[in-house]
């Protein structure tokens, strides 16, 4: 009878449940309750209104003083909108008329740093095996995040802010990462047998304990309420969850003459 043995210098019993936890540009950083969320990552869009960013003369868009080559002019032109006691929208839109003169405001145009106050939902992780792995076979990591609207307030103005998950980056532990844009395939799900490598596994060399986290980045798009339009938002808004603890086992193989329920105290027998 062959047995196999899981060797990490620990047991799996007693292993807790996973925990589910949750900006950095070129001038801000931030952190939020229960966790980290950073700014970075600009990823310049073009503006709501039909308005296009101003670009320099090699025809990149102005990133800020902190773009080199640039002359530091803002990412996008200031919003103006049409503030009356009853309604908010932008100017001369065709459903609502001519704006007065006396109710136009001209607010900055959002940033990363102005959302700084909005904390997206954290996503979830879990993997499988659930909390073990063995050396040299894929270990599958699994995380969700979804789209979701927050509301608040910027420059005084009511606003919804929607936040869109595009990518989820794992780091395993061993001082590895992976960054996927899909992070929700089980071996189940996708019909594949235990073991089979996926965007989001990682093969350990070693094992112990590791410490998995992953960070998934948000895209951000802002309404200010009543104006009908969504302003995208240059950069992402990053949420991480972190504190799940797999444990890596080394394989090895044993022939024996008895199972464990003959022979309780053999090898591989708990």
């Amino acid at each position: 009878m062959l047995v196999i043995v899981l060797l990490a210098g620990g047991l799996l019993a007693g292993v807790s449940p996973a925990n589910v936890c949750f900006p950095q540009d070129i001038t801000c950083e931030v952190d939020n309750n229960g966790g980290s969320v950073e700014v970075g990552g600009l990823a310049p869009r073009n503006p709501g209104y039909g308005i296009s960013p101003p670009s320099d003369s090699d025809g990149d868009p102005f990133m800020g003083a902190g773009n080199p080559g640039n002359s530091g002019a803002p990412v996008n032109p200031p919003v103006t909108l049409c503030n009356t006691d009853d309604d908010t929208f932008p100017i001369n839109d065709p459903l609502q008329g001519i704006c007065q003169s006396d109710d136009v405001v001209e607010i900055p145009y959002p940033t990363l740093a102005d959302l700084a106050r909005f904390t997206p939902q954290p996503p979830t992780l879990t993997g499988e095996p659930y909390t073990a792995g063995v050396i040299g076979k894929p270990t599958n990591f699994l995380s969700t995040a979804s789209t979701h609207t927050l509301t608040g307030a910027l420059f005084g103005y009511p606003v919804s802010v929607q936040f869109t998950p595009v990518s989820y980056t794992f780091d395993y532990g061993d001082g590895t990462t992976a960054t996927v844009t899909d992070a929700y395939d089980s071996w189940v799900d996708a019909g594949l047998p235990q073991f089979t490598p996926t965007d989001a596994s990682h093969v350990y060399s070693a094992k112990g304990e590791f410490d998995v986290s992953v960070t998934v980045a948000y895209s951000a798009t802002v309404n200010f309420t009543g104006s009908g339009a969504w302003l995208p938002v240059d950069g992402y808004v990053r949420a991480t969850a972190s504190g799940y603890d797999v444990t890596i086992y080394e394989v090895v193989t044993a022939l024996v003459d008895k199972d464990c329920n003959e022979d309780p105290n053999g090898i591989g027998c708990p």
